[in-house]
């Protein structure tokens, strides 16, 4: 979806995951990340950068991303739209070894310290590198219409190395991904309000033996947007989301909320992100951009 809102847009966002795992704020799964993307016309061509840096328990181990998008346009009919991506990535994955403590490092009655918080020895081989690099491809492909979208992508092409150890030979599984969506117009004319949508839509992803799915709907009205989606990993429930927005001119920003379900409801403390969006060209998008004087629209939620 790179380049779609056709005019220059910047995004920011937080992400806090299962923060009651550990000690502080970020003791679970941190995400911070920025990105920017942007349609060009006379190539019919987008490009997007997007940069990320995971963290977990507090910097004990940690993942910085960067990513740069390609996306070509086809306007197959004054209705239809088709667009085709390829991306590449590059992250340095680190761990903060001397923080990890093993079950070999346990003393009756002590612990796993000796005095003055120095750990007790262990068996453990320490790695040569504590950190790894990591070369990666995704690509995919958008079909939309001014109230239809759907697409399927793969991230992980390359299967690269993810351990920082030698002996270790995991590879990152192929990620496979396949979305849908419209965009229901309402109109209360009675009462006077416009501006109002309906948004149902789907996210399916598959990463080996993995299965997970995401069902829901946004609602526009106005200045303001909420939405409420389930997740779901074919075995069992995941978490219900929640989100709220407001959206005005060139700014956007959303709040949302994981209420995690089933067993580790009351040990993990949810999951909060915080998004914000500068979108320059406010409701142009790439299919329907004023330079060629409304050929056709893209669906409402595309041009976020």
């Amino acid at each position: 979806m790179a380049g779609t809102a056709n005019a220059p847009r910047f995004t920011l966002a937080y992400r806090n995951q299962w923060p009651s795992l550990g000690a502080g704020f970020n003791g679970g799964f941190a995400t911070y990340a920025g990105g920017y993307d942007q349609h060009f016309e006379k190539i019919r061509s987008s490009v997007g950068v997007w940069i990320s840096s995971d963290r977990i328990a507090n910097n004990l181990w940690a993942a910085n991303s960067v990513n740069l998008a390609y996306a070509y346009q086809l306007r197959l009919n004054k209705k239809m739209g088709l667009r085709f991506a390829l991306e590449g990535s590059y992250t340095n994955r680190s761990i903060d070894w001397y923080q990890l403590l093993y079950g070999d490092q346990i003393v009756p009655l002590k612990g796993f310290y000796q005095s003055f918080r120095v750990p007790n020895p262990t068996l453990e081989i320490t790695p040569d590198n504590f950190s790894k690099n990591i070369f990666d491809m995704g690509a995919g492909a958008l079909f939309f219409t001014n109230k239809y979208y759907g697409g399927v992508s793969v991230r992980h092409i390359l299967r690269p190395k993810e351990g920082v150890t030698n002996n270790d030979k995991a590879r990152i599984p192929m990620k496979y991904s396949i979305h849908g969506g419209a965009i229901i117009p309402i109109k209360l004319r009675k009462l006077r309000i416009d501006n109002i949508y309906f948004s149902p839509n789907v996210l399916y992803v598959r990463q080996k033996n993995f299965n997970q799915i995401s069902v829901g709907a946004l609602l526009n009205v106005k200045l303001i947007y909420t939405g409420i989606w389930f997740r779901h990993n074919i075995k069992n429930s995941d978490a219900v989301i929640v989100l709220v927005g407001l959206k005005k001119g060139i700014f956007r920003v959303g709040y949302s909320y994981d209420i995690t379900m089933g067993k580790l409801a009351r040990a993990t403390g949810g999951s909060h992100e915080l998004t914000m969006t500068f979108n320059l060209g406010k409701d142009d998008s790439s299919l329907n951009p004023k330079s060629r004087s409304g050929i056709l629209s893209c669906p409402q939620i595309l041009k976020f």
